[in-house]
């Protein structure tokens, strides 16, 4: 064996055939030495582990037979999807936080002091689980309402923020921003869904807020969740694109705001719904999903 080789590698391949007619088997390419499973199947066929292009095992087997006698495999994205994970929408993108609300808000910070306004754990609706986070709008005073969390992450690359929001009514707009801050500066990346006139809008740096794309696909159901999400680069300080329900769209190109900020390093969230005078609008938010590394 090669130096350096796994002592649990080499005690495996030094195991041979196992009581149920699998082996452990070591090769070598290009100086490497590697394990695979093999075995016979019924049909006395020598089958190997489905592996990827670097000799990676690439699934999971899950059962021998399903009730058509078909043999199911499932890979590593699906396997955490069926496990129960929020990572449902898009699954590009390395998932470094995901909350769905099931144990409750208290990763979130909540301001919400017009009259009426809250911010409250809902049991009667969510996309997954049996709770998401209620948000409702001032009636009078401040007409705002809004949630907040920051990680202690270095922001490099491309970042992804996704969430799923219902309308319980009207509302005024809805905001969803991604802040980062480098330790010397503070950038802004947000989208604005504005319900009157069914437009999701991008704010660019130095502003106004710019349309990117018609919204009339959002359902103003309550019992409906739209998904959301947007990729930036913070290498380039720019928008990368846009994916809502079932459509994507290309921001390349477009810079997000830009600031001082001296005070952290860190990445942030925040959702605001801004509802109309005399009424209180309300939103339901859920499965938020924080990534990196996105292609």
């Amino acid at each position: 064996m090669a130096t350096g080789f796994p002592d649990w590698l080499r005690a495996m391949a030094l195991m041979g055939e196992t009581a149920t007619g699998y082996k452990i088997i070591a090769v070598t390419d290009e100086g490497e030495l590697y394990a695979l499973l093999q075995g016979m199947t019924p049909e006395d066929e020598l089958q190997t582990i489905r592996l990827d292009d670097e000799g990676r095992i690439s699934a999971f087997i899950i059962d021998s037979a399903d009730a058509w006698n078909r043999m199911l495999s499932i890979g590593n994205a699906e396997l955490a999807v069926r496990m129960g994970s929020a990572i449902a929408y898009d699954r590009r993108g390395q998932v470094i936080f995901f909350d769905d609300f099931e144990h409750g808000w208290g990763l979130w910070t909540g301001t919400s002091e017009g009259t009426g306004a809250n911010v409250e754990l809902d049991p009667t609706s969510s996309l997954s689980g049996g709770y998401s986070l209620k948000m409702i709008g001032g009636s009078a005073i401040r007409l705002d309402t809004s949630v907040d969390m920051s990680r202690g992450q270095s922001p490099v690359g491309r970042i992804g923020l996704e969430v799923a929001f219902s309308i319980t009514d009207i509302v005024g707009y809805l905001l969803f921003d991604l802040f980062i801050y480098d330790g010397s500066r503070q950038y802004t990346a947000a989208v604005r869904y504005d319900y009157a006139t069914e437009d999701l809008s991008v704010y660019p740096d130095g502003g106004p807020w710019t349309w990117v794309a018609d919204a009339k696909f959002v359902d103003p159901d309550p019992t409906h969740y739209n998904v959301l999400k947007f990729v930036i680069d913070t290498d380039t300080k720019t928008y990368v694109r846009l994916l809502a329900n079932a459509v994507e769209v290309d921001l390349s190109g477009r810079s997000y705001h830009d600031e001082d900020d001296t005070t952290k390093n860190e990445i942030g969230v925040r959702f605001y719904v801004m509802s109309r005078a005399l009424n209180n609008d309300t939103i339901n938010i859920d499965d938020v999903i924080v990534t990196l590394a996105e292609p």
